[in-house]
């Protein structure tokens, strides 16, 4: 066995990696991802390159997956029905959180909707002090009342988090062993093992999450883990975790929030290990997929770890790289903007490119060759000449793809109008024409400046580290 293979699912392209130790090359593949199903996208992948590289899976000696399905299911709210037991005096918790706001000087900005509705979070009494001993026993009725009450409400996942158990988890341990015993396909969730630390909104916020992507975690990761055995794969596939290393599938399993920076750790991991091998210790690195773009920052040859943060505005407790995300990647689409508020003001009515938050729902494979308002990151990219073809290649992007566009919309009522298609279009193809690279920082310097110069970090040659950036200066020169 000398091989090793890695896969990243994204939630536009599936890139797998092979590396044939006896011959010492390296095969890439990219196809596109089964929204669906990833792990369809996976097996896809897995038998094109190695029959591409010309190696038996049977020699595979090491499969490593990074992995979205966490991060998509939370954004997308497609988690379980969760539901909560914890010490009385604490259903709360979940919803008061900490004092911080997402907008300091905005009273209206919303938070994110607790992931465990009220009527599904049940108090316990049970106490124990800061020192680890035990001020009120479990109260076992109130468990088999809470599990009463849950036999109806059909929950697919529990998370129980008591005051200070990461001292003593006795109590929550009994508690797992009544549910397991009452509700046996339900997924449980301890603090105790989630995230065994002090902050107890933290930890719970932890709890909660793990949960409410356990069944769905699993499942996936249990096909993945089947169907890769079936391809004649002798060692069991790992999982990457938010902290750049790598678990178990029966681990991710477990413990799913773990996942929740899965495919961009790998992305970073790599990045600093290419830049170590060729002499950088410090760098930004800045992988742009086909739905958003993650950026981190490596100092010393080393990637940071921060100890907690928030996903998609949900604390999150566990040990993970310092990589900021933008929904802004070679799939989004660019569109254009007719500031008719300037046009009322000026005469006119300026044309600007805008990278837009849609994505496309079949990849930009499916819509070559389509030109209207909106056309995909990667177009421009190309036009550019910021890709290279051997890479990723693609249709030619010309200008007779519009020209014939234009002549489709010649006769379109819209056209009859100042700021119609074929205005919009003949701005695309004179700011593309023109190389106009700042339409591509426009969403992209803000997630630098978070991992640079607002950690008071200057990542421009010959100035000081912690010089202060003015308001306005560009970081991408």
């Amino acid at each position: 066995m000398s091989a090793r293979l890695g896969v990243d699912v994204g939630g536009t392209f599936t890139d797998v990696a092979l590396w044939d130790e006896t011959s010492r090359r390296l095969a890439v593949l990219k196809l596109p991802s089964v929204p669906h199903d990833p792990a369809e996208g996976i097996l896809a992948g897995i038998r094109g390159i190695t029959e591409q590289a010309g190696v038996r899976a049977d020699s595979l000696a090491f499969v490593a997956h990074g992995t979205t399905v966490a991060t998509n299911a939370l954004l997308e709210g497609k988690g379980a029905r969760t539901a909560l037991l914890t010490t009385r005096g604490f259903r709360d918790l979940l919803e008061i959180a900490r004092q911080k706001r997402p907008a300091l000087y905005d009273l209206q900005a919303d938070k994110p909707s607790p992931l465990v509705p009220r009527d599904l979070r049940f108090e316990v009494r049970e106490r124990l002090l800061a020192d680890g001993s035990v001020l009120e026993k479990l109260r076992v009725g109130d468990v088999e009342a809470a599990l009463a009450a849950l036999g109806s409400c059909d929950p697919e996942a529990i998370a129980v988090c008591f005051l200070y158990s990461f001292l003593d988890p006795t109590h929550e341990r009994q508690v797992a062993a009544r549910i397991r015993d009452r509700l046996p396909l339900c997924h449980v969730s301890l603090s105790s093992e989630v995230s065994p630390e002090f902050r107890e909104y933290e930890r719970l916020s932890t709890t909660v999450l793990n949960a409410y992507l356990g069944p769905l975690i699993s499942r996936y990761l249990g096909r993945f883990d089947r169907a890769v055995r079936e391809l004649g794969i002798p060692r069991a596939p790992y999982i990457n975790q938010s902290n750049g290393g790598i678990i178990s599938v029966a681990a991710a399993a477990r413990h799913p929030v773990r996942t929740l920076l899965s495919g961009p750790s790998a992305g970073v991991m790599g990045a600093a290990w290419a830049a170590r091998d060729s002499g950088f210790a410090s760098l930004i690195t800045f992988d742009m997929g086909g739905t958003s773009t993650d950026v981190a920052r490596v100092e010393h040859g080393q990637p940071i770890i921060a100890g907690e943060r928030s996903v998609a505005g949900y604390s999150v407790r566990i040990p993970t790289l310092e990589i900021e995300t933008v929904g802004a990647g070679g799939g989004s689409l660019r569109h254009l903007l007719a500031r008719l508020s300037d046009q009322r003001q000026h005469g006119s009515c300026p044309h600007r490119l805008a990278l837009g938050y849609q994505e496309l729902q079949d990849g930009p494979a499916g819509r070559r060759g389509h030109f209207g308002v909106y056309f995909v990151g990667v177009d421009l990219d190309q036009r550019l000449e910021l890709l290279d073809p051997l890479m990723l290649p693609l249709q030619p992007f010309s200008d007779r793809a519009l020209d014939d566009r234009l002549a489709e919309l010649g006769h379109d009522d819209f056209d009859r109008h100042e700021f119609g298609p074929l205005s919009f279009l003949r701005s695309i193809r004179g700011q593309i024409a023109d190389g106009r690279r700042d339409l591509i920082r426009v969403r992209h310097e803000p997630v630098l400046q978070r991992v640079t110069v607002r950690n008071r970090r200057n990542i421009r040659p010959g100035q000081p580290p912690h010089r202060r950036v003015e308001q306005g200066e560009s970081l991408l020169c």
